[in-house]
């Protein structure tokens, strides 16, 4: 009978410890790897300190992991370690762009398997995130990081990828796949309250609101600015709505919602692990983007989480792949140089949001075959590059 004998290295950056979408992300691969038999060794920064649930999932390896131990050949030295502690890996999967280039000259020399998850289009950052001014420091990164791309996809084995988009922009479909930004089990296992008055009553909300849910921070490409004034003008033509925010940056919110003079709304912070209980009492949620490389190429976590929770999404049509491949009753697109509510088809006819509750519409089944199909894709990629012995 053949098995599996694996092993896969993942380096991973600072972010690890971020609590982020970035470290959610490791945590999730981390999770299929283990639930299809694969040993992995998380290779992270020993200046940070590595959140325990990663221990359940493999084994933790703290290396000095910059670019100075890279350049002083330190780097190439903790690797041997490792393999002689742990033995040769079938995989080494690096988690960022900077990261899968230090292992990447490595992986060559050792005749190692490499796999280069790319997050997100790093080369534009500097010049789409809302920098008005480009320093010379900028401009010099901006290029490093086109480099450092280039040599990435040129050394790897397969790219795993966020988004179709980001698939069709690379223009790199032979070894590349997709695995987009899924919610985690929290949100799929979560059991709906029953009540959801009490947690309506708990957060002043009234019963009968429609909630608008915004979930994230203010950095400028969320457009939280926009999303407060886009939910003034639906609060201005319709009775009874609620904007809830949920986010980690409540000071910044407090002046955005004073600036705009909002009448019904909350701001909560909440842990991660927080979030579908409130996102249970909500309707409809935010996810607003310009038209930016950087977005059309994502997959922002929170689309999928807003749907795990029958939460209709209000985006833009820069969202990633999610306004193309979203059914129709599952999803609000606005015109993002509008941004006006179209109400002709009575998506805020209460009785409307709230026959979801009654289970006459159930747009969360469209998560779990959306991911699965993703995922299958992702395990049968992974399993090419690992050995097998026959028992």
């Amino acid at each position: 009978m053949a098995q599996l004998k694996s092993l896969v290295w993942m380096i991973v950056g600072r972010g690890i410890a971020s609590g982020t979408g970035y470290s959610r992300r490791v945590f999730f691969e981390l999770e299929i790897l283990k639930k299809e038999g694969i040993d992995s060794i998380l290779v992270y920064p020993d200046d940070v300190t590595l959140p325990k649930e990663f221990s359940q999932l493999c084994t933790p390896v703290p290396v000095k992991l910059n670019l100075s131990s890279y350049l002083g050949g330190k780097l190439s030295t903790s690797f041997h370690e490792i393999i002689h502690e742990h033995g040769k890996p079938d995989i080494i999967y690096g988690q960022s762009l900077v990261h899968t280039f230090i292992a990447s000259k490595f992986a060559k020399k050792n005749k190692i398997n490499l796999i280069f998850d790319y997050h997100g289009k790093a080369p534009k950052e500097k010049f789409e995130l809302g920098v008005s001014k480009k320093s010379p420091k900028d401009i010099i990164l901006s290029v490093a990081y086109k480099i450092i791309e280039a040599i990435n996809i040129e050394r790897s084995n397969e790219i795993v990828l966020v988004s179709e988009n980001f698939r069709n922009n690379l223009k790199v479909k032979d070894k590349a796949i997709v695995l987009p930004m899924v919610p985690s089990e929290i949100f799929i296992k979560y059991k709906k309250e029953l009540v959801r008055t009490s947690i309506k009553s708990e957060l002043g909300i009234s019963e009968d609101s429609i909630v608008f849910c915004y979930l994230g921070q203010a950095q400028f490409y969320q457009m939280a600015e926009e999303t407060v004034n886009l939910y003034k003008s639906i609060e201005k033509k319709f009775n009874k709505t609620h904007l809830l925010i949920i986010t980690k940056d409540p000071d910044n919110f407090q002046s955005i919602t004073g600036n705009h003079e909002l009448v019904n709304y909350t701001i909560i912070s909440a842990d991660h692990k927080e979030v579908p209980r409130y996102l249970d009492i909500s309707d409809f949620g935010f996810v607003l983007r310009g038209p930016s490389v950087l977005n059309t190429v994502s997959s922002p976590t929170k689309v999928l989480e807003y749907l795990s929770m029958n939460v209709v999404p209000i985006m833009t049509q820069y969202v990633g792949d999610f306004p193309a491949v979203l059914p129709e009753n599952s999803k609000i697109v606005l015109d993002y140089h509008s941004l006006i509510l179209k109400t002709n088809n009575n998506v805020l006819n209460p009785e409307k949001v709230y026959a979801r509750y009654n289970n006459k519409i159930d747009i969360s089944t469209f998560v779990l075959d959306y991911s699965n199909k993703y995922i299958e894709s992702y395990t049968k990629t992974i399993k090419k590059y690992i050995k097998t012995t026959e028992e």
